[in-house]
């Protein structure tokens, strides 16, 4: 069958079998017959037919329209009118033929003759309903759902929507225009978006700070569509490091670890073993994109001894690799996993520290032979000789299975009551071709499971084998990285005498405890001042942006999400801070604010990945030379060798230095200890104040009605289970009608256009009171109110908001009473209590204006009448 290339990479033919498989199930006839017009590719007869799914599935695959349809509209009109011409023509030249009694004398010819002119009246037919199609079709409609954000400092992320209307014609391309004005004269540049897959686009090489205009076009064959302006319309490249000045943990620190690398490998002895100098960045082990680690093979292993694996433990130090591929495992002709013995007659108490040094070494498994052999030449010391009996096990194992790389170290070793200590790397094998299947086989993991049964006496093999699935658990979520956004994590430790655990996920234990805000991981200027600003005390001079007042209500509902997660208890929760100091950027797509627990509690988090395995790599082999340079020290006899030895003990000290200061500044997770930790500092952004402000938002808002109001209480009431303010008799929410009372001023003088300054009266007064009822109710003793305040808020205002929401908290649990209608409000007062004395707050007087040290008490509500109500209930709650 004779075929030609098209426009497009696509082949013409008589029939759609030259067609992908996938695409000749929707190839309509249409497409098979015109196929062979040399200036018409299959997309351009799918779109002229309106073929929706046709046009999407040519698209997906690489297809293209003819260029010159796309400059000019028009031409599609006169190729349809010429290929109608055409048929036309053709069945007129066959009806001559048939009238004039033409060759259709035989049976062939005239059954030839047919088939003809029933091609053409079919395509002149389909021809005429793609005219008739292009005459009716129009221009699409704008694009849907234009958003607009800000990606990076030098970038834009625009998203859209596909119209909702097509209007006959098929859209098969966008166009994003950018501009400095709103007008968009002169334009900044523009994009043509072909492909339909991903409806996004991010605008690359912007002027950080400045604003640029958006707006978003929809194509079909008829044109462009009206163009659709962003949501926001505009948007400034920034970024939250802009605020405060902040440079990156990373700036240099990448360039300085190779340099210290190869200052480290031309100061060692001449007499030690090559270390391979290579670009760390590109050469770190990742779990994500693992490196080939079959070794070189040949016939020697064939001929070679049995490696000495273990089955029957005795007291002392054993090295195990669980290799795994989907539901197998590799194990032994025993159906145990592969385990050497590293020293039967260990007894030393820093175990942990050499299990540490181990996976700093794990980190990169190409070293293993080198730091052997330098170790090899001094094993006088305790600590190296125990160390090159770990890594002699390491290459036992490499050499067994034939592959380099082991995986990294499972956080626990296994033990029994024996005394025996297994340490196990775990490593995910792609391709089980690449392990050496002489000694060991694969397994199923369900079967060898239900061989064996925990008990007290079990053996450390048998223990480690129940271990096995909690380890393939633990290393797949390891290596699963979490999706572009911005998350809120949580920080808390618990520390001992010589570890420190840090409280993390179980199904995803190598991060944080997370809750996402949004998938745009980046944090701009904009928007991190308004967080600075309102931890400083700094007092905005108008309301927030609607970018600030988004950003602000997405971490207030993330961090009650994130609490009611964590089922942290309701009066601990406003005690939590958010940090302010910096955004953690733990790589390019996954940045995080961090949740701090209150000052008394201690505070610890992971590092970041992205230079983590350089300085590990470093760190071991500098641990290893200061090991030996220090039994160098020991066993130096003449002055000379004292001053070589002396030497060499301060130069490796000085890279040891070099390298803990550029390690230090990417480990921010010791800066957030002592930031964590500090109670003199007034550092952090506690959740009491975030919610504050965001209902002072809410008032300040120049849309505010009383509907968009109570949206925004109802969505803080119903996260207050998280949060203290609750509808229980520990404490409930009385935002809503405290606000609505205060709001009758607002509203009106915002409608006169006097937004900054209620806004800045709002912010700069702004407060939240937690008072008791001290008199009859029906509730328990402990009952409180919050409230949300400004300096505004009267002592008779807290009476009646009191007095009225303890009535309708007792009527919602359905109790009998006492209720205390308007006309007994008078009879209360709102009195400060502070140790045994008390003092009766005048109607007038507003609580916000208080002094010390009536500051550090609490607030009552109770009845003028009973002197000694409040002083009592004060007992009571103190208790």
């Amino acid at each position: 069958m004779a075929t030609d290339t098209l426009p497009g990479g696509w082949v013409s033919a008589s029939s759609s079998r030259c067609l992908p498989l996938t695409l000749s199930r929707l190839v309509s006839p249409l497409l098979i017959l015109i196929l062979n017009e040399d200036d018409l590719t299959p997309l351009d007869i799918a779109v002229m037919s309106n073929h929706v799914p046709m046009v999407k599935m040519l698209l997906t695959h690489g297809a293209m329209e003819n260029p010159v349809y796309l400059k000019h509209i028009d031409q599609r009109a006169m190729k349809l009118v010429s290929l109608m011409s055409d048929a036309e023509k053709h069945l007129s030249q066959l009806q001559d033929v048939v009238s004039n009694g033409g060759p259709l004398n035989t049976v062939v010819t005239t059954q030839k003759e047919m088939d003809q002119r029933g091609y053409w009246e079919f395509k002149q037919k389909l021809l005429k309903r793609m005219k008739e199609g292009f005459d009716q079709a129009r221009q699409p409609e704008p694009p849907t759902k234009v958003t607009l954000s800000v990606a990076n400092s030098s970038s834009l992320l625009v998203r859209f929507d596909e119209p909702l209307h097509h209007n006959g014609a098929v859209v098969t391309r966008y166009k994003v225009q950018w501009s400095c004005h709103d007008h968009f004269c002169p334009l900044a540049g523009e994009q043509i978006l072909d492909d339909l897959q991903w409806p996004y686009y991010e605008i690359p090489h912007l002027e950080q700070g400045k604003k640029y205009f958006v707006r978003v076009f929809a194509w079909n064959m008829k044109g462009f569509s009206e163009p659709v302006v962003s949501n926001p319309p505009y948007a400034v490249p920034s970024s939250w490091r802009e605020v405060d000045d902040v440079k990156s943990r990373l700036d240099g620190k990448l360039e300085m670890l190779d340099n210290l690398f190869a200052s480290i490998k031309n100061s060692r002895p001449a007499d030690a073993s090559e270390i391979k100098m290579k670009e760390l960045r590109s050469s770190s082990y990742s779990p994500l994109h693992p490196r080939k680690s079959t070794m070189r093979k040949s016939l020697k292993h064939l001929f070679s001894a049995s490696p000495k694996f273990q089955k029957t433990l005795r007291r002392g130090i054993y090295l195990s690799c669980l290799l795994y591929n989907e539901d197998r495992i590799l194990v032994t002709n025993e159906d145990n996993l592969p385990i050497v013995e590293v020293d039967e007659s260990f007894s030393s108490t820093n175990l942990q520290a050499d299990f540490h040094w181990l996976m700093k070494v794990a980190c990169t498994w190409d070293d293993v032979k080198s730091l052997r052999q330098d170790m090899a030449k001094n094993l006088s010391s305790s600590v190296v000789l125990f160390r090159s009996k770990l890594l002699q096990a390491v290459m036992q194992l490499q050499s067994a299975l034939g592959i380099k790389d082991l995986g990294q170290f499972y956080h626990e070793a296994t033990r029994d009551l024996n005394g025996s200590i297994i340490l196990t790397t775990v490593h995910c094998v792609r391709d089980p071709r690449t392990v050496n299947m002489t000694h060991v086989k694969w397994g199923a993991l369900n079967k060898l499971h239900k061989k064996v049964a925990w008990t007290d006496n079990s053996t450390a093999p048998e223990r480690l084998l129940l271990t096995v699935p909690e380890m393939i658990r633990y290393e797949n979520a390891s290596g699963t990285p979490l999706p572009r956004g911005l998350y809120l994590c949580y920080l808390k430790l618990k520390s001992s005498v010589d570890l420190i655990r840090i409280m993390v996920p179980q199904n995803k234990p190598n991060v944080l405890p997370y809750v996402q805000v949004r998938n745009n991981p980046c944090v701009t200027r904009e928007e991190w001042e308004w967080v600075r600003g309102i931890s400083r005390g700094e007092l905005p001079t108008s309301p927030p942006s609607e970018v600030q007042a988004s950003f602000l209500d997405d971490l207030t509902e993330s961090s009650q999400r994130l609490l009611k997660k964590l089922g942290v208890a309701a009066d601990d929760a406003t005690n939590h801070r958010l940090y302010d100091l910096e955004v953690i950027e733990l790589n390019e797509d996954v940045s995080c604010i961090l949740m701090l627990p209150p000052v008394e509690s201690s505070t610890c988090g992971p590092t970041s990945q992205s230079s983590s395995v350089d300085t590990q790599r470093l760190s071991s082999i500098l641990e290893m030379d200061m090991n030996l340079a220090q039994q160098a020290l020991r066993e130096a006899f003449s002055s000379d060798e004292l001053a070589d030895a002396k030497q060499r003990v301060e130069q490796v000290s000085h890279f040891q230095q070099t390298l803990d200061e550029s390690w230090k500044a990417m480990r921010w997770t010791m800066d957030i200890i002592g930031y964590a930790r500090d109670k003199n500092a007034r550092v952090g952004l506690s959740l009491l104040t975030l919610t504050a402000a965001l209902v002072a938002a809410s008032s300040a808002s120049p849309n505010n009605s009383p509907s968009s109001n109570h949206r925004c209480l109802d969505k803080i009431s119903s996260s207050s289970d998280v949060t203290s303010l609750s509808c229980s008799d520990n404490g409930y929410h009385s935002d809503r009608s405290l606000t609505e009372n205060n709001n009758a001023e607002i509203l009106s003088v915002c409608a006169t256009g006097e937004v900054e300054e209620v806004w800045t009266r709002a912010c700069a007064h702004m407060g939240m009171l937690m008072v008791y009822p001290a008199y009859e109710m029906g509730l328990t003793n402990i009952t409180c109110v919050t409230l949300h305040v400004t300096s505004q808020t009267t002592a008779r205002d807290v009476v009646q908001r009191v007095v009225h929401h303890v009535n309708q908290a007792v009527r919602n649990k359905g109790l009998n009473g006492p209720f205390y209608p308007e006309n007994q409000l008078g009879d209360f007062c709102l009195v400060a209590v502070v140790g045994a004395r008390e003092r009766v707050l005048r109607d007038d007087f507003q609580p916000l204006a208080l002094q010390a040290p009536w500051t550090m008490g609490r607030l009552y509500v109770r009845l003028k009448g009973n002197l000694l109500a409040a002083l009592e209930r004060s007992q009571v709650t103190s208790v």
